[in-house]
């Protein structure tokens, strides 16, 4: 019988075929083919070896019984403190295989010069093009892929090379060349930096009833989505992907299916679906009562007095009572009335 547990190699090639990086990787099994998303995402969470997982894909080992899942990670997967495997209920054990990554080779001093590997201190002035050995330095290799306009073009004599215009020294390609690795080492930084803990992260919802145990109700759940959105990062796809990474259940099979179907659509409109699934049956008359009865409570900064009007009125544009245009006026008039008298802002 053949093992149901992946090996390092093949886990690799799993991430190459459909294009995932092997570092933010790894798959977990074996496990009974029935196991669902939710029981997985919970197992996983416990452990806290791979930061917010997420099923990309899975297949049956060799034998056609068990099955071993592939999930993924916004942020590299730590080897050294990853656990292996994790205990499950019932006395059952899943591994944890990580990616057989190759390290990647660092550049000597003598390689970092990009002179060293031409016999010509001078290339550019001898009749044959002097072209460096294949494993050459890959900041140079990069930037003649990145960059295509910026290769030299060599000439049978330094006078034809002066005259075309185009040369550039040999210096300003390397410095390019760093220029070119320090921004895209920049751009990683800062996508890292959208999910490793610079925005707040919402808790589970999964529109179960009775609510499971560590996830918050629909209204709660909403209310902090709302205040969120505003405060996070990024473009309206990055959000989304942040609102589904925080449901579990129906409600991520409800938003799957609609951002299928409509996947324009920005947060703000995810939240509106769930909230005429989930929300309580309320009519225009009563939420807008609601509203005007709200008023600062004894002890209350006016800063939250201000918080509890402004997601009350985003709750009344998610529901399409008021237009956005309306908000501003609305909140306002409302500071005054309810704010309490002694407040020396009122």
């Amino acid at each position: 019988m053949a093992s149901s547990t992946e090996s390092p190699q093949s886990v690799l090639d799993w991430c190459k075929s459909l294009g995932l990086n092997p570092k933010k990787t790894a798959v977990v099994g074996p496990m009974i083919p029935k196991t669902k998303e939710e029981f997985i995402y919970k197992i996983l969470d416990a452990d806290g070896s791979i930061y917010r997982p997420r099923v990309v894909a899975s297949r049956r080992d060799p034998d056609g019984i068990l099955l071993n899942v592939l999930v993924d990670s916004p942020g590299e997967i730590n080897r050294e403190t990853c656990a292996r495997g994790v205990q499950v209920e019932d006395h059952d054990y899943w591994q944890i295989v990580l990616p057989d990554v190759p390290e990647e080779k660092e550049l000597s001093d003598s390689e970092d010069e990009v002179g060293g590997d031409l016999e010509n201190p001078n290339p550019l002035c001898s009749g044959t093009p002097q072209i460096p050995a294949a494993d050459h330095s890959p900041v140079t290799k990069r930037l003649f892929d990145v960059i295509p306009e910026t290769k030299l073009k060599y000439t049978a004599s330094c006078e034809s090379l002066n005259s075309a215009g185009r040369s550039r020294p040999l210096s300003d390609v390397v410095e390019a060349a760093q220029l070119v690795e320090v921004l895209a080492q920049v751009g990683e930084n800062l996508r890292q930096l959208a999910y490793n803990g610079n925005y707040k992260r919402l808790k589970i919802f999964s529109g179960m009833e009775p609510t499971p145990p560590g996830e918050e109700t629909f209204e709660a759940w909403r209310d902090a989505a709302l205040v969120a959105i505003t405060d996070w990062p990024g473009s309206g796809p990055a959000l989304c992907r942040k609102i589904q990474e925080s449901l579990r259940g129906p409600a991520l099979d409800l938003i799957k299916l609609h951002r299928e179907v409509c996947p324009q659509d920005g947060p703000e409109k995810l939240i509106e679906v769930l909230e005429d699934t989930y929300g309580p049956v309320e009519d225009e008359i009563e939420m807008l009562y609601k509203f005007q009865s709200c008023m600062q409570k004894e002890k209350e900064n006016l800063s939250e007095y201000l918080k509890r009007l402004r997601q009350m009125l985003k709750l009344l544009v998610c529901r399409r009572i008021i237009a956005t245009d309306r908000v501003d006026s609305m909140r306002l008039q409302q500071l005054f009335r309810g704010a309490l008298s002694m407040d020396p802002t009122a």
